[in-house]
Order: C-alpha cells, then sequence, then structure tokens
C-alpha cells in the first residue's frame, strides 16, 4: 500500500519490480509480439525478399504513428519498409476505466458474492477484447475473465487450455452474478433493469 500509494518517490522500484515478470512486464509498456514471418520458398536458395507482421498492443497514452516511427528509427534501414498491416492503424489503447462509479462498485459486489477472498482492483487487460466496439456507447468497459484455476494465465492459448469443471462452474454464476447485479431488480446502478 505505501509503495503504490507514493508512486511519485516509489515509481520507478513499483515500475522495476512489475518488469521482473512476463506477467506484469506487459502491463507497463507497449509489447511487440511477431506473429508471422515469411521468406523464401527453397531450401537452398536464398530469399530475395522477407516479410514480418508484428503485433504491438499499446500502452494506454502510446499511439500507433509514435510505436511506427519508433520501429523505422531502431531498423534504420531504407532497404525494409514498414507500415501499418493491410493499411490498417490497428485500435488504440482504450481509455482507463473508471473505479469510482456504481457499476465498478456492483462488479465487484458481484465477483466477491461468488470469491468472497478476492481482493478487487483496476488493472490493465494485455489481451485483446470486444471492449473496445463498446467505446461509442460508455467509458466504463471492465475487462477480465473470471478463471481462477492452477495454471492461471499459463494456460491460454496453451496447447493444454482448458478449464476444471469446478471452475467453469464457478465461472458461470460469477457472470450471473454480474448480469444480476448490473441490470437486476434492486440494482443500485443507474438505468438498471432496463430490458433491450
Amino acid at each position: 500500500r505505501v509503495l503504490f500509494g507514493n508512486r511519485w518517490l516509489t515509481g520507478p522500484l513499483v515500475v522495476s519490480q512489475l518488469a521482473k515478470k512476463h506477467t506484469t512486464n506487459a502491463i507497463i509498456r507497449t509489447t511487440t509480439a511477431p506473429t508471422i514471418f515469411q521468406a523464401g520458398d527453397k531450401d537452398n536458395v536464398l530469399a530475395s525478399t522477407g516479410r514480418a507482421v508484428i503485433n504491438f498492443r499499446l500502452l494506454p497514452g502510446d499511439t500507433a504513428d509514435a510505436v511506427l516511427a519508433h520501429v523505422r528509427q531502431v531498423v534504420n534501414d531504407p532497404r525494409i519498409d514498414a507500415h501499418f498491416y493491410r493499411g490498417s492503424r490497428g485500435f488504440p489503447p482504450t481509455d482507463v476505466s473508471p473505479t469510482t462509479i456504481p457499476e465498478f462498485a456492483a462488479l465487484g459486489g458481484a465477483v466477491r458474492s461468488v470469491q468472497p477472498e478476492v481482493l478487487i482492483a483496476p488493472y490493465l487487460t494485455v489481451g485483446a477484447t470486444d471492449a473496445r466496439q463498446y467505446s461509442d456507447i460508455t467509458s466504463a468497459r471492465y475487462r477480465f475473465v473470471p478463471i481462477n484455476q492452477p495454471g492461471g494465465n499459463d494456460l491460454l492459448h496453451a496447447p493444454d487450455e482448458h478449464i476444471i469443471m469446478n471452475v467453469y462452474g464457478d465461472t458461470i454464476r460469477m457472470y450471473g452474478a454480474i448480469i444480476t447485479a448490473l441490470t437486476g431488480p434492486g440494482s443500485r446502478v443507474p438505468g438498471a433493469g432496463f430490458r433491450p
């Protein structure tokens, strides 16, 4: 609490500690993931051209244009053309959602109704979600997957990706509690009870 409450002083220490683990390193910077490499088609002939697709997940505050400028500066080779994939600038980082509104409190209460030991705190989600599709509707977009099992994030997109049955049941109960808390009768959230 002391470290996070005084980031004006402890910021460099907090960042250095977060940088030590791959699970938290990705929340303090724009990430880079080479996803496609293509060059040549014969095992005994040097490729005359090559192509790579790099996936960047932008840290809030960074921009696609700034990342492209950085790539061009680092590569610094006129033979290499760095440009946006398929002419798209991708998706900008979503805004940080507020934590002082009734929706956040209702979300936290719903989560604790299923898993009372869970601490509710804001966190940067590094995976892409559908939340960006709702930016014109609301600034309160909370992204998380309520799966708490051994292996956690290491199982995501892994060869043995799976959910344990009782964890799956808890996940369903949690989504039910969230929907009820945000839309059900008696909810303190403005507009609750609305049924499309």
